[in-house]
Parts: C-alpha cells; sequence; structure tokens
C-alpha cells in the first residue's frame, strides 16, 4: 500500500512540475525589425502618422527635425504620397529577408527593381530599438 501511495505521489508531483505558468509580456514592436514592420503597417493603415513618425524617426534625426518643425506639421507634409509609398514598401519587405550589418545595428531590405521609390528599406538600432533609416 505504501509503496502505491509513493508512486501516486510521485506521479503527482512529475504532472504538476510539468505544468508551468506562462507569464505574458508585452513586448514593444520596435525591438525587432519585423515586428516594427508590422507595427508600421498598422500605423499607416490607421492613418496615426504623428504617432509613427514619433515612434520610428530615428532619436538623433528626431531632435534635429523638431529644431524646425513640429511633428504635426511634419505629420501633416508626410501624409499623402510619402505615406502611401511607406505603406507599399513595408507591405514588400514584410515579405523579404533582413540583411544585418556584422554589428547588428543596420538591418536592410531590398524591395525590388520593380518597387517605385527607393530600392532598400533601411533600418537602424539604438539601444534596443529599431527605427526607420531613411
Amino acid at each position: 500500500m505504501k509503496k502505491h501511495l509513493l508512486i501516486y505521489v510521485l506521479l503527482i508531483f512529475v504532472i504538476l512540475s510539468g505544468c508551468k505558468t506562462k507569464k505574458l509580456t508585452i513586448v514593444n514592436p520596435q525591438e525587432s525589425i519585423e515586428t516594427a514592420i508590422i507595427d508600421c503597417i498598422n500605423l499607416l493603415e490607421k492613418e496615426k502618422y504623428t504617432e509613427l513618425l514619433s515612434k520610428y524617426i530615428h532619436p538623433d534625426v528626431r531632435e534635429d527635425v523638431l529644431k524646425h518643425q513640429t511633428m504635426e506639421e511634419l505629420a501633416e507634409n508626410f501624409k499623402g504620397k510619402k505615406a502611401d509609398r511607406l505603406l507599399k514598401a513595408l507591405k514588400i519587405a514584410q515579405n523579404m529577408d533582413v540583411e544585418y550589418d556584422k554589428e547588428g545595428t543596420l538591418g536592410v531590405i531590398k524591395l525590388g527593381e520593380d518597387f517605385e521609390g527607393p530600392k532598400e528599406l533601411e533600418f537602424m538600432k539604438k539601444g534596443q530599438l529599431w527605427y526607420i533609416a531613411d
């Protein structure tokens, strides 16, 4: 009887030790180029240009830009043709491979010769986050 009880207790212990609670962590989409692309597409499709530009302009560039205009002015100038072209580029980019430099701080996606606009989309990393470089 003791032997069966011991086996039963050990079996429960083994079963319960395999049950782990999965922690839900909120990941910043800027932590990878792939998730940043999806986030950018969503923001563009919702026409949230100010939010897109605030998040995805490289901080060093953003600082210089904001010396001459507000983020709202920048967003107003961005909507339309520039936003449409970026959206098209991002939709192509989400199906392409990213080529990283050896430091892992620059990611380049070749868009192909058929794309009307720049043939590459570049992302630069600062800290743990990725920003659109061009």
